[in-house]
């Protein structure tokens, strides 16, 4: 009888440590995990312009005159220059600035087409008569010709020569120096009976898109 006590109370014994067991090893396993923090996505940033440069603004040659023009987004506005013989030329020196954080592709650019207004009507602006090279009265298809032989008008990259052109990138935080060339060839040999008066009836735009 005393023997069957001790058995009974050694079990009772023995189950106790064994739940006892169980409770602990639940606790160890039954921990909570938790992770204190925050995350921030950034909204991307667009903001492509033109801004003085920090050098040389104007380089002029020969007896050419310039009017500064204005900068206003990725605009040139309100210029104008007088060439009077080969060899003249008016350069303007500028920055595009990328100071967003989207790289960016030149999708078009238009350069001012005033052959586009002056051959419909002579008298729609002060300076078409300028393009009457062979002094008809008119601006038409010659008249053209003999304007792209005689003058070199465009936007360069200053630092490479080259021309702006569709697909030319800029990044993020970059900025590139450029130049709008007013020209007279110096190789002309045919001189027109006006100076050559040259007059922002459209603006200068560069039109930019996200690159891919």
């Amino acid at each position: 009888m005393e023997k069957t006590r001790q058995i009974k109370i050694i079990s009772l014994c023995a189950l106790l440590v064994a739940v006892l067991g169980l409770t602990v090893a639940f606790a160890a396993l039954s921990q909570t995990l938790t992770i204190n923090g925050s995350a921030a996505v950034n909204a991307a940033s667009w903001d492509i312009h033109f801004e003085k440069t920090s050098g040389k603004e104007t380089e002029v040659k020969g007896a050419a005159t310039f009017t500064e023009p204005t900068l206003s987004g990725t605009t040139i506005e309100n210029f104008s220059a007088t060439l009077t013989k080969p060899g003249d030329s008016v350069i303007y020196y500028f920055d595009i600035v990328n100071k967003g954080t989207v790289d960016a592709v030149v999708s078009s650019y238009n350069f001012p087409n005033a052959f586009k207004d002056c051959m419909a009507n002579i008298n729609k602006y002060s300076y078409c008569m300028n393009f009457d090279f062979t002094g008809d009265g008119n601006v038409n298809a010659f008249d053209k010709l003999t304007y792209i032989t005689l003058f070199n008008n465009r936007l360069a990259y200053a630092d490479t020569d080259k021309s702006v052109r569709q697909g030319d990138n800029i990044n993020a935080g970059e900025t590139k120096h450029m130049k709008l060339v007013i020209e007279y060839n110096d190789t002309a040999t045919e001189l027109p009976e006006n100076n050559l008066t040259l007059t922002s009836s459209d603006p200068i735009t560069i039109t930019y898109e996200q690159k891919d």
